[in-house]
């Protein structure tokens, strides 16, 4: 469908943390520094249509149950919930993809239940 629709978006899910050195957590790291690779390769290639967009967007943490079980201590006023992800993404598609940036990684910070969505260079 992508290839055939020429105002399309491919949305893929990077992470905050695969920005900087994961240590304890080098698997996911490595992984999600290929998704951000992905992003950016892709908004360069030929092989997608010439008027459609690739982005990644960029969680530090998701408010999921299975994050909240497994962080019980932690403040869940700073984790993104998913319908924050949804609306955005809703809101580049309703829009023709004109506020982003092909190969942008926009990564989502959330302080005290509000989210601040910023391009990473």
């Amino acid at each position: 469908y992508l290839c055939t629709n020429s105002s399309s978006l491919l949305v893929l899910t990077g992470a905050a943390p695969a920005f900087n050195a994961t240590p304890i957590m080098l698997s996911y790291g490595t992984s999600k520094v290929v998704v951000h690779h992905l992003v950016r390769t892709l908004s360069a290639t030929e092989c997608m249509p010439s008027t459609s967009k690739t982005v990644g967007i960029v969680p530090v943490t998701i408010d999921t149950p299975s994050n909240r079980e497994a962080m019980p201590d932690m403040d869940f006023s700073a984790w993104t919930k998913p319908e924050v992800f949804a609306q955005t993404i809703y809101g580049w598609t309703s829009n023709d993809n004109a506020d982003i940036v092909n190969g942008g990684l926009y990564q989502f910070d959330t302080k005290n239940n509000q989210t601040t969505v910023t391009l990473k260079s």
